[in-house]
């Protein structure tokens, strides 16, 4: 008894020693920033008008968007949970959306989508858009939960006279409510920090906290404002954050029973596939032709010498794939050291890492580089690895919550160091999860483009995104569409092979 209280004792040390480096980094880049402009209007800016404004454009597009969202998702989710065809496949697949489509490629595709409608710079084009890009979300968390749903437990409630209300109310919901709320969370802060699809469809009338935090660093800079927004958002998610519960224990049932669907359950699903993957069907169509009707004649431009000279479209695919290896590789790492190490300080702050405005980290990494004079590509991979951790966390924490954990004392027992553990235990069994894990954070760092685009580092080190949204900033339409199918192609690429690997998992 006395050795297993000393190895959960060392386990817990472990555990609060990886966070509390994750604290010292953020202190460490944001430390230089609050110093010199955390000042008494920083406090005041906090209630001002347009602040107070800003606060409800962004919760009002948020909650639309989540709401809506959830509406779309619940009738796919319960399909894909239920029937093992060509149609909960491809519904299964809209992930790929949120974490490997880039922000900005769909921001762009509904620029162009939305351009003879009206309903360009409008609430209505910044919900669909976000329903687009969120719901696949809710509809994965969503379907998981259903699908490990005891349905002995739901029998035997029948038998006992319950009814159908009862047994949602008392049965269903406590089966579904964690992975339902972790999915509305995840949509709802990808939303709330929605920078790139508000910048490309939305206005200055419909800004949120991470577009003003760019504008107010435009005109007459005002860096107090910048901590004031940047206090809001956080504070914000993480109250949100804080209210979700969480179970203790996750258990996964296998006592399944598949329910019939209805011809209306079915007609919806397709409808959902088809917008989902209409969308970039269309992107990928719209960049093959142009006006002549030549194809291919974008990507020809794309690649030309006199195109690459002035935009510099090869050089930052390389640069982007570099350096999404490099982030994905060390991220995963880090979180594997996370969720390897369980405590209950982890499980606080590593989610309310989701808060931090990408806007504001950029300006405080690019004062870093004032101050410390550290390159702004290294401050570039920091500030990518702190908004990708909770993400990987994210993706790790089921798995390795569910690990049998008697399998390595037994090891240790047996005189097996941490190496021999991990490749012969934990990577064998876990395979799937970590190098699913890393070719996911792969892509979302591929695809990134607040914190690039913020810290104006595409001079010194052009990147993919920030790229792509300048040609389209241009009206460089054709070619940016283009770019826009490359992109999507390189990361539906990837996004297969992390499916492949995650299958058998």
């Amino acid at each position: 008894m006395g050795i297993n209280k000393l190895l959960s004792s060392l386990k817990t040390k472990k555990g609060v020693v990886f966070p509390l480096l994750l604290i010292g980094i953020l202190i460490f880049i944001t430390m230089p920033f609050f110093k010199d402009y955390m000042t008494y209007s920083t406090l005041t800016g906090l209630v001002t008008k347009k602040t107070i404004s800003i606060f409800i454009n962004t919760i009002t597009q948020s909650s639309l968007s989540v709401f809506i969202s959830l509406l779309i998702a619940i009738i796919p989710a319960f399909y894909i949970a239920n029937r093992k065809n060509l149609i909960s496949k491809l519904t299964g697949q809209t992930i790929f959306i949120p974490f490997f489509f880039p922000s900005v490629s769909a921001g762009i595709v509904f620029s162009l989508l939305l351009r003879n409608t009206g309903l360009n710079y409008t609430l209505v084009a910044i919900v669909i858009a976000h329903v687009f890009y969120n719901s696949p979300i809710i509809v994965k968390y969503l379907s998981d939960s259903i699908s490990s749903i005891d349905h002995s437990l739901i029998e035997s409630a029948k038998m006992d006279g319950a009814s159908n209300i009862l047994i949602f109310r008392k049965i269903i919901i406590p089966q579904i409510r964690d992975g339902l709320f972790r999915g509305i969370f995840l949509a709802y802060t990808y939303c709330f920090t929605s920078f790139a699809v508000i910048l490309s469809v939305g206005n200055i009338k419909y800004s949120t906290f991470e577009t003003a935090i760019t504008s107010a660093l435009t005109g007459r800079i005002n860096f107090s404002l910048v901590i004031s927004y940047a206090v809001v958002q956080f504070t914000v998610l993480s109250i949100i954050n804080s209210l979700i519960p969480r179970s203790h224990e996750i258990e996964k049932t296998y006592n399944k029973k598949k329910i019939k669907s209805n011809i209306i359950f079915i007609v919806i699903t397709i409808i959902y596939v088809l917008f989902e993957w209409g969308v970039i069907i269309h992107s990928m169509a719209f960049s093959l032709f142009n006006n002549s009707g030549t194809i291919f004649a974008p990507y020809l431009t794309l690649f030309s010498r006199e195109f690459n000279a002035k935009y510099h479209v090869i050089q930052s695919i390389v640069n982007s794939l570099s350096l999404s290896l490099i982030i994905s590789i060390i991220t995963t790492f880090f979180g594997y050291a996370l969720v390897s190490h369980p405590a209950k300080i982890t499980e606080k702050v590593i989610p309310s890492f989701f808060g931090i405005s990408s806007a504001f980290l950029a300006i405080t990494l690019y004062y870093c580089n004032i101050v410390y004079k550290i390159p702004m590509q290294l401050l570039l991979s920091i500030g990518i690895f702190i908004i990708t951790i909770p993400i990987a966390y994210s993706f790790m924490y089921d798995n390795f919550k569910n690990f049998n954990y008697s399998i390595i004392e037994s090891a240790r027992s047996d005189g097996a160091n941490t190496f021999q553990i991990f490749k012969h235990i934990k990577f064998p069994l876990l395979r799937g999860t970590i190098i699913g894990t890393m070719l996911q954070i792969f892509t979302i760092t591929y695809g990134e483009f607040t914190l690039s685009f913020s810290m104006k580092i595409q001079n010194m080190l052009p990147l993919s995104s920030v790229v792509n949204y300048s040609l389209g900033s241009m009206r460089l339409l054709k070619e940016s569409a283009a770019m826009s199918s490359l992109n999507i192609i390189i990361l539906l690429l990837i996004f297969n092979i992390s499916s492949i690997i995650l299958k058998d998992d």
